[in-house]
């Protein structure tokens, strides 16, 4: 779901795990392995399935690698941009993340807090003691050229997944690139260039795939399938 439909982020970062948990238990009928499953985001859907990962240790454990490309990671540092892009107040994002017109800058950058991924990995390594182990592999895409989310935004996150303890075998990758601007890495996929950076970063994260815990999938049989979007 995207908003308004769905009433919050974190509602989007549960469809997330509606999906993982469909994927899980039925792609064997399609002739794929449920233990060998690489979520993929770009831009919002970068965003919530970040946000998933964080919140969702089945999601976690379910995940064998994740790709996030060109992702919003820190909710207040893009409302800034946005607002000196102009674009505050006809976008959506202060309304699908809480924010009021009567709140002030500084309960606004308050209230996205629970809706940043940057954020929130680092209050999980400060609770578990510094371990965000259970992390996924993560690859994290981002072009310097990109005017609509800035590069900063997967440096960022990129150090706090770091500082939390996913570095080693399971992450995080930075994969920076000169002239992609936003979109460009979506083209990547859908020309499917065998030497696009796209489906190099693809390769790379499939073939480091390690086996995930297996779980019963109980009533996610039935559920149905959304899917992370931009």
């Amino acid at each position: 779901r995207r908003y308004p439909v769905a009433s919050s982020s974190s509602d989007s970062a549960e469809d997330v795990g509606s999906a993982i948990d469909w994927v899980r238990c039925n792609i064997d009928r399609f002739g794929g392995d449920p233990e060998k499953l690489i979520l993929l985001g770009h831009s919002s859907g970068a965003h919530i399935s970040s946000l998933n990962l964080l919140s969702s240790e089945q999601s976690r454990s379910s995940i064998s690698a994740f790709v996030a490309l060109s992702g919003v990671y820190d909710i207040n540092d893009h409302y800034v941009h946005e607002k000196k892009r102009g674009v505050h107040e006809i976008s959506a994002l202060k309304p699908a993340h809480g924010g009021r017109s009567n709140l002030s800058e500084k309960e606004l950058a308050q209230m996205f807090l629970s809706s940043s991924p940057t954020y929130l990995a680092r209050q999980q390594k400060m609770q578990k003691g510094g371990g965000l182990a259970d992390h996924p592999p993560t690859w994290l895409y981002h072009s310097t050229d990109d005017t609509t989310v800035p590069l900063e935004s997967t440096l960022r996150f990129h150090e706090a997944l770091a500082e939390g303890g996913t570095s080693g075998r399971n992450g995080p990758r930075l994969h920076i690139e000169k002239n992609g601007g936003h979109g460009g890495v979506l083209l990547d996929f859908i020309l499917a260039q065998p030497d696009s950076t796209a489906l190099k970063i693809l390769r790379d994260a499939a073939s480091s795939i390690a086996q995930p815990d297996a779980s019963a999938c109980g009533s996610a049989e039935s559920a149905d399938m959304a899917s992370p979007r931009s």
